[in-house]
């Protein structure tokens, strides 16, 4: 955290004749009526020298006080940020600090985004409830590590929850006072660790199979998780549930074969408790989608065409509704939309490119917000309102490190999380009501070592 600046300015008082000097010094005339003309001279003269300096001790101090009002009047225009709320108090928390708000660490001359020519996956992830915010990173040691609190009060301190991931590992909720984490490890094995009863459980529990990337999970209602990762790099998709048994336990089911052949890790929605969607990069580099529905089952693998250099990404704002993200030919930012029936791609950089997947968050029914690292460094934004999009990009600054994410952590505000150029995590603020950033390159950090992977 940043040191406060202590003003170095020290108050100027004058050192004044003492009252009873005063008095002397004003003796009535009529003490002086017998004074020759040359002593009316002297005294005429005396007292205009002290007259004289008293004026002088009242400008400078009329000097002093104007300057200290003119600065307090400047400083009531200076932008600072709103009060948060008050620390955080429930949940797994340790000591509650307020974050400093500082620019991105700038690079050295011979720095650059571990994202240069490249494309970095994302790392960072979010949860938010009604009254507490988690931010989950892969840490440098490989571990999972997460810091609560809210936009303005954070844990003084990461946590650590240990394992040896070789992938980051993703968080669902599926619902208040409940977190289950799942990651693939240096054994290829999938593990598992839940937070309940505001207690984590003291181990990761192996839930086995093989996974050759890493893993995307969803919860489409209270009790049940799904799992979705490749057998095999250029393998089959497969997928672990998490669901409720007869007896009225939950547990782990084994492991389900969906078939394809497909070079990188799924992303997965849930838009409602009997419907999941599942996107994954082709080895043709089409996008392909398979869904689960309750009525139905599982649907065919479908090709929704578009040419795919990244992984992409679906969040899902209301029912039959989904929108996609994944870079395109010559690292373009496009889009695909889903409104109870396909929209055609869309790709919406313009004059950007891009060195991030994609990251985007859901900021109302059929209100999106979408962030990526361009090959700037920076970090850019642009907001989908139904099916159009924002004229411009938004610059938010950087550079950054690593593949920014977006997150909301309260109503109509929008965050972005990101690995600065010294691997600690900063996060900055996007009101999206009146569409401002919090400031011109101001970013709150947050600490920590982290993993920025390209």
């Amino acid at each position: 955290m940043d040191t406060p600046i202590e003003s170095g300015l020290e108050v100027f008082e004058p050192e004044l004749p003492a009252a009873n000097n005063l008095e002397k010094e004003f003796t009535p005339l009529n003490q002086y009526t017998q004074a020759s003309a040359g002593h009316e001279t002297s005294w005429l003269k005396r007292n205009l020298r002290i007259l004289l300096l008293i004026l002088v001790a009242v400008v400078l101090v009329a000097a002093i006080i104007g300057g200290a009002v003119g600065g307090t009047l400047r400083n009531r225009h200076k932008p600072t940020p709103s009060p948060g709320p008050s620390p955080v108090t429930n949940g797994p928390n340790g000591p509650s600090g307020t974050v400093s708000l500082r620019s991105l660490p700038t690079p050295t001359s011979q720095q650059v985004s571990a994202c240069r020519d490249g494309i970095c996956p994302l790392t960072i992830s979010s949860i938010t409830w009604p009254d507490i915010q988690f931010i989950f990173g892969f840490s440098a040691n490989r571990s999972l590590v997460y810091k609560a609190g809210s936009s303005n009060q954070w844990n003084s301190t990461w946590s650590d929850l240990g394992g040896n991931f070789t992938y980051a590992p993703v968080v669902v909720s599926w619902g208040p006072g409940r977190l289950d984490a799942v990651g693939v490890q240096d054994d290829q094995a999938l593990y598992w660790k839940a937070y309940s009863n505001n207690t984590w459980d003291p181990n990761w529990t192996n839930i086995g199979g093989t996974w050759a990337t890493a893993v995307d999970a969803v919860s489409r209602a209270p009790g049940y998780i799904n799992v979705y990762g490749l057998v095999s790099d250029g393998g089959n998709l497969q997928q672990s549930a998490w669901t409720p048994s007869g007896n009225g336990s939950t547990i782990w089911v084994g492991i389900t074969n969906l078939g394809g052949l497909f070079p990188a890790a799924p992303s997965v929605a849930a838009w409602s408790d009997s419907r999941e969607d599942i996107f994954v990069r082709g080895n043709d580099n089409a996008l392909w989608h398979l869904y689960w529905q309750g009525s139905v089952g599982w649907s065919n693998w479908e090709s929704l065409g578009g040419y795919l250099v990244s992984n992409p990404l679906v969040v899902s704002s209301q029912e039959n509704w989904l929108d996609v993200f994944a870079l395109g030919e010559r690292n373009s930012f496009c889009w695909i939309g889903y409104r109870a029936e396909w929209l055609d791609w869309n790709c919406i950089s313009g004059n950007l490119t891009f060195e991030s997947i994609p990251s985007a968050v859901v900021l109302g029914s059929q209100r999106v917000g979408a962030v990526g690292l361009a090959s700037d460094d920076h970090v850019y934004h642009k907001s989908l309102a139904d099916s159009s999009w924002s004229t411009n990009w938004d610059d938010l600054g950087g550079p950054l490190n690593g593949a920014p994410v977006a997150a909301s952590f309260a109503p109509n505000m929008g965050n972005v999380l990101g690995i600065g150029m010294d691997n600690a995590l900063y996060v900055g603020n996007w009101n999206s009501s009146v569409s401002s950033w919090q400031g011109s390159n101001v970013w709150s950090s947050l600490g920590g070592n982290f993993i920025p992977l390209p």
